[in-house]
């Protein structure tokens, strides 16, 4: 798109394109510096240049969403005039890549954890590469599942011990009489808890138990993981 061109005479009329004077641009098409040449016209002869800058176009529909706990895949609408795309961590302390598709994945990253990532758009031409503007974008990684295991060491009563990881807010313990029957919460336990014990059960049944952690993030707003696989036991 041109810049816009307005004209005005002494007295402050608005001058007319193609009836009071042309234009001509050049070095118009990629990034760098463009030119006009306004040539007047009838009663206007005068002839002047103008020099303009032409930038790289900067992001569209830049978005963040998590993959698992341990990664984050950022996404953006496709411009045919951009040669690639630049990912830097909010900082600019990290350059993670860069890539010419319209998606680019980060990994390695920790479980349940606010990341900032700014994208930037770049164009190459004879040599010369020229930069669009940074958009910043925020996404908060997942809650791995747990390991768990599940034993019945006393009467009536099952015991599922799991490994408690950081950056969670507690776990949700769920049972069911079927693998692919209905799982139904029986407790929460804080941070810190590596287990919990379940009484008052049938003796002789097999249960089926998974876990999951989860994250509080607001008040009353909560992120939770992945349950884990579900594990029986029969109770003694």
């Amino acid at each position: 798109m041109y810049p816009p061109v307005i004209i005005r005479n002494e007295q402050g009329d608005l001058l007319v394109e193609g009836v009071d004077y042309t234009l001509q641009y050049s070095d118009n098409i990629y990034p760098g510096v463009g030119k006009i040449v306004i040539t007047g016209k009838g009663n206007y002869m005068a002839s002047v240049t103008k020099y303009f800058n032409i930038i790289a176009p900067n992001m569209l529909g830049l978005s963040a969403t998590p993959e698992g706990d341990t990664a984050i895949k950022l996404s953006w609408l496709r411009n045919a005039r951009i040669t690639g795309y630049e990912i830097y961590s909010a900082d600019s302390s990290v350059k993670y890549g860069s890539t010419s598709d319209t998606t680019f994945t980060i990994t390695g990253l920790k479980q349940a954890t606010d990341y900032a990532f700014k994208v930037r758009t770049y164009i190459t031409v004879g040599g010369k590469t020229t930069y669009g503007q940074f958009k910043t974008v925020v996404a908060h990684t997942g809650l791995s599942a747990p390991t768990i295991t599940v034993q019945s060491l006393a009467r009536k009563r099952t015991t599922i011990n799991w490994t408690p990881t950081s950056n969670v807010s507690g776990y949700e313990i769920y049972r069911s009489t079927s693998a692919s029957g209905t799982y139904s919460k029986v407790a929460v336990m804080p941070s810190s808890a590596g287990g919990y014990s379940d009484s008052g059960l049938n003796s002789g049944a097999t249960y089926y138990y998974k876990v999951r952690s989860y994250e509080k993030v607001g008040e009353n707003q909560f992120v939770y993981g992945y349950f884990s696989e579900p594990k029986s036991v029969t109770v003694k």
